[in-house]
């Protein structure tokens, strides 16, 4: 499952079954849902062969406009009043496309996207991010050489390498973080100048997913370790998890249950609930 909290109390999931739906948690919000109903927004297990979409992020723009990385195509696409449309990147393109429209552009290992205050899409794929312009459509490399690699974690985004960049989200400071999974490391982006990178977390491990609660704290998953930590700029401390693989545990404290595999995280601010997949 792929998972994103727009902090209005529901919360978007993708199933290994091509399906992209909503899940209401408490109730209508001012629409017409329930609280636990499940809305179905796309369906995409019935395109022909080689364009089943895989979505592997999604986000809500404030209009209630959808955004959905499909990693099978390496595309992004737009939901608007239940109308999907091309956002990003071509299935034919060659050339890496920056200074031109997101739509003829390669999105080369589309991995994860955001939305900044601003409106404009960041995206993780390859060894970059990218940003496309909400005005104008115009994407750009913000961060990473697209070689992976480290060298460095503070200074000029444009000349500092990652590699493997799997999760994007949006700090309490208004900050782009970035979970740079092959260089164990949370970084953030300086979204008010958009060149400067700086280090947030040191990690043991490589990240699955990030996501941040909005008072500071970044939480992490390690799949390989099954556990969720969680930082406020110190040490790491335990969330959810004891380390064994499994689903026991449900009624009782977190950092007792046992969770698999964890590779998404969504915090809603409404709630001030953590999800987990």
């Amino acid at each position: 499952w792929a998972l994103s909290s727009p902090g209005n109390a529901m919360i978007y999931l993708q199933s290994v079954l091509h399906v992209l739906v909503l899940l209401c948690l408490l109730g209508a919000q001012g629409a017409s849902a329930a609280e636990g109903d499940v809305q179905l927004l796309a369906d995409f297990s019935l395109l022909p062969e080689g364009q089943a979409a895989q979505v592997v992020d999604v986000v809500e723009a404030p209009d209630g406009t959808v955004y959905f990385a499909d990693a099978v195509s390496s595309q992004v696409w737009r939901i608007v009043a239940g109308e999907a449309s091309l956002y990003a990147g071509s299935a034919t393109a060659t050339a890496l496309g920056d200074g031109g429209p997101a739509t003829a552009a390669s999105l080369e290992a589309l991995r994860a996207i955001e939305l900044a205050p601003s409106g404009d899409l960041y995206l993780a794929a390859g060894h970059r991010i990218r940003c496309i312009d909400a005005v104008t459509g115009i994407i750009t490399t913000v961060a990473g050489t697209g070689v992976a690699g480290e060298n460095g974690s503070d200074g000029p985004s444009a000349a500092l390498q990652l590699d493997t960049p799997n999760d994007l989200d949006i700090d309490r400071d208004g900050w782009l973080l970035i979970s740079d999974s092959g260089n164990r490391r949370v970084l953030r982006f300086d979204l008010e100048y958009g060149d400067w990178l700086e280090a947030k977390l040191s990690l043991p491990f490589e990240p699955a997913a990030i996501c941040a609660d909005g008072a500071g704290y970044v939480f992490v998953a390690d799949a390989v370790g099954h556990r969720v930590y969680g930082s406020n700029g110190g040490a790491l401390i335990d969330i959810a998890g004891n380390g064994l693989d499994g689903s026991a545990g449900d009624g009782g404290d977190a950092r007792n249950a046992q969770v698999s595999e964890p590779a998404g995280l969504a915090f809603d601010r409404q709630t001030q609930e953590l999800f987990i997949s």
